[in-house]
């Protein structure tokens, strides 16, 4: 976890990290209008059917790639938001925002 005034910074060490690893990352921008729901999926309508599809949050947990979360220090002032991923081996999961 990287924690910031420079966000900007903070971010680009975070995508050179996964470079230099050779890690694939997805990113989410979260603010004080984001909901639970808001980070896993989305509901569409295509060719007049509805279509699920899965948000960054939801990818990374499902691919293996590393989750670059952004304005954490938003959503810990909404203490209904919270984040659960579980894993399998070699990862962590996300602790309550």
């Amino acid at each position: 976890m990287l924690l910031g005034e420079s966000v900007g910074t903070l971010r680009s060490l975070a995508f050179r990290f996964c470079e230099v690893t050779g890690r694939e990352a997805e990113h989410v921008s979260i603010s004080r209008d984001t909901t639970e729901s808001d980070l896993k999926q989305r509901r569409e309508i295509r060719g007049g059917s509805v279509v699920y599809s899965d948000l960054p949050v939801v990818q990374a947990a499902v691919n293996g790639r590393v989750l670059i979360i952004e304005g954490l220090e938003k959503a810990r002032a909404r203490p209904r938001l919270r984040l659960h991923l579980g894993c399998t081996s070699g990862c962590t999961s996300a602790a309550p925002l």
